[in-house]
């Protein structure tokens, strides 16, 4: 991808309320990363908690609030 991070789902079977990424650092110290940041994302589910993040994408936001994650996310996995 352009960021260099992958998505868990097939393009054809992704959700359209919540994205599950491969997190290439410790998922537990990049949320708290990202939560210092002003954003609230969380772990993976099962055997996916220690290696992928999710991103919701419903609700109360605008598109700015979701490229605001995600410029922070990319700081984030840069400055690592």
């Amino acid at each position: 991808t352009k960021n260099n991070l992958e998505m868990y789902a097939n393009e054809s079977h992704r959700s359209l309320t919540v994205s599950n990424i491969k997190c290439p650092i410790e998922v537990k110290s990049f949320i708290d990363q990202v939560f210092d940041q002003g954003h609230l994302i969380a772990s993976g589910y099962g055997d996916l908690k220690n290696s992928y993040f999710r991103i919701g994408h419903m609700g109360i936001l605008q598109e700015k609030d979701i490229e605001d994650l995600l410029q922070k996310i990319q700081e984030i996995l840069h400055h690592d």
